[in-house]
């Protein structure tokens, strides 16, 4: 593991882009404006989800926000946001958080571990279908079954008054 460092000892050595090892993905990093040997007053904060979240990439923050002394960030030596490799990781954000993206089913692509992570984001995301009732106590220590289209403590032949299944 490469030594870490804070971003005033960066802008002292003139290390530009800093990242934490922390960060899970790769490309995360943070830009410095170096002014004299000391960190400017703006970071700027690169993230390829940053364009679909935020509308823009960077995202710029004062740097007096956070602990300029903090030993925690190692140089980063990945693509910069002007590089194909970037851009491309920024395409597969492209659109997952509209609602036309979400419709057509479009998410970023996950390179990590197993199909598991799309069937956990399927179940957190999609329309519950088919879905076994839960029992939820009252108050009188007794319990109903309640279904998610069921609000909380109505009871089945409140459902049928008001029109719900």
């Amino acid at each position: 593991m490469p030594e870490l460092i804070t971003i005033m000892e960066a802008a002292e050595r003139g290390i530009e882009r800093l990242r934490k090892p922390i960060w899970a993905a790769s490309e995360d990093h943070l830009k410095i404006d170096i002014i004299d040997g000391k960190p400017g007053l703006w970071l700027h904060l690169f993230s390829p989800f940053n364009k679909e979240c935020n509308g823009r990439d960077p995202v710029d923050f004062i740097a007096t926000s956070g602990n300029l002394n903090a030993r925690e960030f190692e140089p980063y030596r990945g693509p910069t946001p002007d590089s194909e490799v970037y851009k491309g990781k920024v395409a597969v954000y492209d659109g997952c958080l509209s609602f036309e993206g979400q419709a057509r089913g479009r998410r970023p692509k996950v390179s990590r571990g197993s199909g598991d992570i799309d069937a956990a984001i399927d179940a957190a995301t999609l329309p519950a279908t088919n879905v076994a009732p839960q029992v939820i106590p009252t108050d009188d220590a007794s319990a109903q079954s309640v279904t998610p289209t069921q609000p909380a403590g109505a009871t089945p032949s409140d459902n049928a008054e008001k029109g719900r299944t």
